[in-house]
């Protein structure tokens, strides 16, 4: 939802690599997004929430996404990170299929 979501040894890293290398994709990742809840609670389409245990968001961060947005389901990927099961595709077609089949 913004920054502070970040888990705090993530944040840390992003802003040591932003110093070095002034990559701009690290800078907006500490300063966007800026979602409000209230936003989130606009949101009507069904939605699945999906974050990995080993995530770069909080857990809390994560909850409230997921509390937030009405009629949302939250899945959280044992062993997986931020991206991990984006890369596994196939693993996440199988979290996808039965969802997208309600």
């Amino acid at each position: 939802m913004h920054p502070d979501g970040i888990k705090r040894i993530f944040a840390i890293q992003m802003r040591i690599t932003y110093f070095f290398m002034r990559n701009q994709k690290y800078k907006l990742m500490l300063s966007q997004p800026d979602i409000r809840e209230a936003e989130l609670k606009t949101i009507i389409t069904p939605t699945l929430v999906l974050a990995g245990d080993k995530d770069v968001v909080k857990d809390e961060h994560t909850g409230i996404i997921a509390k937030s947005i009405p009629g949302s389901i939250l899945k959280i990927l044992d062993g997986e990170n931020h991206s991990s099961y984006v890369l596994h595709s196939e693993k996440l077609y199988d979290i996808i299929k039965p969802f997208l089949l309600k």
